[in-house]
């Protein structure tokens, strides 16, 4: 487990700072305000990121309905 700031949260999750502030916001996003400013867990983010994606721990991922992902 590491804390990360907001800075290294965002670019941990490849996106724009204000994109980050806009989930955390929203609830969208653990996190929380330590001394005035947000610090995230690393461990947080990775189960966050797997239940926004439909990634599951059996298997390959899942599309929203349910179905497996079409391999290419």
């Amino acid at each position: 487990m590491k804390f990360l700031t907001a800075l290294e949260a965002a670019e941990f999750l490849k996106i724009k700072i204000d994109t980050l502030y806009s989930l955390v916001e929203k609830g969208q996003l653990p996190g929380a305000k330590v001394g005035g400013q947000w610090r995230f867990i690393d461990d947080d983010i990775v189960t966050w990121f797997k239940s926004q994606s439909g990634v599951n721990e059996e298997g390959p991922p899942l599309l929203r309905n349910g179905e497996d992902i079409p391999k290419s």
